[in-house]
């Protein structure tokens, strides 16, 4: 649930790097996502009222915190990946379908 967040670190990277201007209906919008991300990525951290003996210590609070940045951190390269993307498609012609084949190229040769 939290790769929601991608929203609004696209919206502020297109506003950084592309120049773009968002309306008060925008943030509104953004705000509701940034909300409804807290509330996921926060829920781990609320221990439940009963707790089954199956579940005692199997995940550590240090293990839930690195979880959570490295999605963020994915979620903030991802955001800049379509930002980059956008701006080639404005200023240059190029095929989508060429596109999307050297992009699975080379994301096959960096995995």
């Amino acid at each position: 649930m939290m790769r929601g967040i991608i929203v609004f670190f696209t919206a502020i990277a297109s506003m950084i790097f592309l120049n773009r201007r968002y309306h008060r209906h925008h943030w509104t919008a953004l705000s509701f996502v940034v909300i409804g991300v807290a509330i996921v990525g926060v829920s781990p951290f609320i221990p439940p009222k009963k707790r089954d003996e199956r579940d005692h210590d199997q995940y550590s609070g240090n293990n839930i915190i690195a979880g959570v940045i490295l999605i963020l951190l994915a979620q903030i390269f991802g955001s800049l990946m379509f930002v980059v993307e956008e701006k080639l498609f404005r200023d240059y012609y190029l095929h989508p379908l060429k596109v999307v084949g050297w992009e699975g190229f080379w994301g096959t040769l960096i995995f």
